[in-house]
């Protein structure tokens, strides 16, 4: 008896990809037909159609089949083709700030590779390195990468970070006189760290430390972002050299003091300030009372000194206070003149009639009164007058007569 040779016609449903599952196919030999496969890496399987699961790329080769029946054999072969998987590996080059330019990185994947990125807000692109300008918060998120080659598909993603930048403003400070005392500076934006000359970490300058000069200070936020800012700090030498002449009062109460400054040092004009009040910026003070002056003196850096003047009262009850005149025009005792009334630059006279009604009236360097009221001269008679002071004086109260 001669059997046929059993049908035999190795097939695969290749090519594939990595991962892929490998198909090989036979023809059904017919009842009782054995069949036996084998391959690469040692595979080898006695079903008619195996399938061959997750293969890798050393799986790629010849598969030969022996189909057996009724003791004849037949023998097929077939090539399995499996293409590597590209290579694929998404990267980005953040985190970032936004209005930076967003980096999308992947290796070459080699000779005709295509490459498909996709991400946030709809972005798409067929470059194997996209670039993103201007970037924005919202562009936060993840971005996959699929490569093809060969048919054979990889993805890979990257976590893209877009954050805001701190807006970072040191307040000004300065310039300062040097001295061993500290100043805290401010700043709108904490979680930063300060650096420069006379600077702690936590913003505290010393001016001691940080010497004459003028010094770079600088503020930074050591984050993703963070932001930073810098100032300039100036410190000044005050040398200052202070002396003075004094004139006191003429008068018991008087007013009419001064003191004559010379000062040297620092960086003029200079600011003359006293007992909490007083302003001046000249050297020559006047308009003083007697008493004891404490001033501050300033210059232009803001640096400062502080020196005590005293004034001495006068002895001299010198306000003279004639009790008639007689505004005839025969040019004598024609005007009303108080002497030494302008020892009280601050006083304020005041005249009135028997009926109360105001007359006169005068201040510092006002006219002396000529016995006329609106003009018009006015009837022989007393008249009284209130002299105010202007200061913690008590007024003068009395009663002077128009003779004519």
């Amino acid at each position: 008896v001669v059997n046929p040779i059993p049908v035999a016609n190795a097939e695969n449903t290749g090519p594939y990809c990595e991962r892929d599952t490998i198909s090989l196919i036979t023809p059904d030999a017919g009842e009782g037909a054995e069949y036996y496969w084998e391959g690469p890496s040692g595979f080898n399987s006695t079903e008619q159609n195996p399938e061959i699961i997750s293969v890798t790329a050393n799986m790629d080769g010849i598969y030969e089949v022996t189909v057996t029946l009724a003791g004849c054999a037949n023998t097929s072969s077939t090539n399995v083709v499996v293409h590597a998987l590209p290579i694929v590996n998404a990267q980005n080059t953040g985190p970032y700030c936004v209005g930076e330019t967003i980096s999308l990185l992947t290796p070459d994947a080699g000779e005709g590779a295509e490459y498909y990125w996709e991400g946030p807000l709809d972005f798409n692109s067929t470059e194997q390195n996209p670039l993103i300008t201007q970037a924005e918060r919202n562009m936060s998120g993840i971005y996959e990468l699929t490569v093809t080659l060969n048919n054979c598909n990889n993805t890979s993603s990257t976590d893209v970070l877009v954050d805001s930048t701190y807006n970072v403003k040191i307040s000004p400070a300065g310039p300062f006189c040097y001295g061993d005392y500290s100043i805290n500076l401010d700043v709108d934006t904490t979680g930063g760290t300060w650096t420069g000359q006379g600077v702690t970490a936590n913003g505290t300058f010393n001016v001691a430390d940080a010497g004459i000069g003028t010094h770079n200070i600088f503020y930074s936020i050591p984050v993703n972002c963070g932001g930073s800012d810098i100032i300039q700090i100036s410190v000044f030498l005050a040398d200052f050299y202070i002396d003075y002449n004094t004139t006191d009062p003429l008068c018991i109460g008087g007013s009419e003091g001064s003191i004559d400054f010379t000062v040297t040092g620092g960086n003029p004009p200079y600011i003359f300030e006293w007992n909490n009040d007083g302003y001046s910026n000249t050297l020559n003070i006047t308009g003083l009372s007697a008493g004891e002056y404490t001033f501050t003196i300033t210059d232009t850096d803001n640096c400062s000194d502080i020196i005590n003047v005293v004034l001495n009262e006068s002895t001299d009850d010198c306000l003279e206070i004639p009790n008639a005149f007689t505004p005839n025009g025969d040019g004598i005792n024609d005007t009303w003149i108080i002497e030494n009334i302008d020892a009280f630059p601050d006083f304020y006279l005041q005249v009135f009639n028997r009926w109360g009604q105001q007359v006169f009236a005068a201040r510092h360097g006002d006219d002396p009164w000529d016995g006329t009221y609106n003009g018009n001269p006015l009837p022989s008679g007393p008249y009284l007058y209130l002299i105010d002071f202007g200061k913690e004086i008590d007024p003068a109260i009395g009663i002077v007569t128009i003779v004519r």
